[in-house]
């Protein structure tokens, strides 16, 4: 089987895992993520956080907005297959995209991410090495891809954790790995 049918099948089962986590399982785990995070040093001193909009049951990490108003916080955008980060304020709303998911409005400020800028990022599936795999799309691997040296951090739930992905040639690997069990540096 190829590395494009073994992604496929991984991401369907994957998928379908997640949606059948409860609602009290999803928000209590999520709760654990941000809880985590909160607590975490390098979010802690990060002064801007590129975050997500959960969606399919990806980790809610919204209350972190207002528990931690004093950062910049930007949410993505799509805009012409890539992926654009605009920054808003807790009274901003989302506008929904066509697949139903908020997003900033286009005049909300731009963020271009530095070395020090913290961005979560949300994926069905994480390996040790920190690669991801999401919905297929590449948006969050061409945004990557121009901003390096960004913090990366992969935020999912534990049992999405596996030893080993398929890494294709325009993959971009987390620097961290975050769930409801640990923050963990990606293993080399």
């Amino acid at each position: 089987m190829g590395t494009e049918q073994v992604n496929s099948r991984l991401r369907r089962d994957c998928q379908k895992q997640r949606l059948q986590l409860s609602d009290s399982a999803w928000q209590e785990r999520s709760r654990l993520i941000r809880e985590r995070l909160g607590q975490w040093q390098l979010f802690q001193n990060a002064a801007v956080v590129l975050s997500f909009v959960s969606h399919r049951r990806e980790p809610d990490l919204s209350p972190l907005c207002q528990q931690f108003p004093d950062k910049t916080w930007a949410f993505p955008r799509c805009h012409q297959d890539q992926l654009y980060f605009h920054a808003i304020n807790r009274s901003a709303a989302l506008i929904p995209n066509a697949w139903g998911i908020g997003e900033p409005p286009p005049t909300a400020p731009l963020i271009i991410p530095d070395r020090s800028t913290l961005c979560l990022v949300p994926g069905l599936v994480f390996d040790r090495r920190g690669y991801r795999l999401g919905f297929g799309k590449g948006y969050y691997d061409r945004f990557l891809a121009q901003y390096p040296h960004c913090i990366k951090v992969g935020v999912f739930f534990q049992e999405f954790l596996i030893d080993s992905l398929q890494p294709r040639p325009w993959d971009i690997p987390m620097h961290y790995l975050a769930h409801d069990r640990a923050i963990d540096p990606v293993q080399n």
